[in-house]
């Protein structure tokens, strides 16, 4: 292809050559960690039986049409998080699934919406998010709890809430 460019040009590609190559495997590698976690998703949407008492038979899964992956590094350890939004349809209606996670600790979330109603979907594989207090996996390990007591405000003592305040200064 630069056989006969000018010298300048012929080094230039060979500078660039490497670029593209490492670019072209951080593609292929964030492509796969995409490809796993819309699988793990699809395997837990389809046990979901709150999933399929809104979509219904015959559930098919859309190829996602967004996406986003970021990468953080803290403390030397490198983490990629991804995710996606596909179109979610059935025998009873159809919705869009969202999902986020990592390739390094699985889906941390996973949501179908469906005329406007949110659907969590448990992560745990259970299938019924009835009578499950919260689910959470990370590190692919998940716990749940299914009796506790909520005050008149909703909320368990166990509860955290994570709040920043902002001093705004006034000129």
């Amino acid at each position: 292809l630069l056989k006969d460019a000018p010298l300048p040009i012929k080094l230039m590609g060979k500078a660039i050559a490497p670029l593209l190559s490492n670019m072209a495997e951080t593609f292929a590698e964030q492509a796969s960690a995409v490809q796993d976690l819309l699988s793990g998703a699809e395997r837990l949407l389809r046990q979901s039986e709150d999933v399929y008492n809104v979509i219904g038979d015959g559930m098919q899964v859309g190829m996602p049409f967004s996406q986003s992956s970021s990468t953080s590094v803290i403390n030397g350890v490198s983490t990629s998080n991804i995710q996606a939004s596909f179109p979610i349809s059935g025998s009873y209606g159809q919705g869009v699934a969202t999902v986020q996670g990592s390739q390094e600790y699985g889906i941390s979330y996973l949501a179908v919406n469906v005329n406007g109603r949110t659907i969590t979907v448990p992560l745990d594989g259970s299938g019924s998010s009835v009578g499950v207090g919260r689910t959470e996996v990370f590190g692919g390990s998940s716990s749940s709890s299914s009796s506790y007591s909520k005050n008149k405000s909703g909320f368990d003592k166990d509860d955290v809430i994570d709040v920043e305040f902002v001093d705004k200064k006034k000129y």
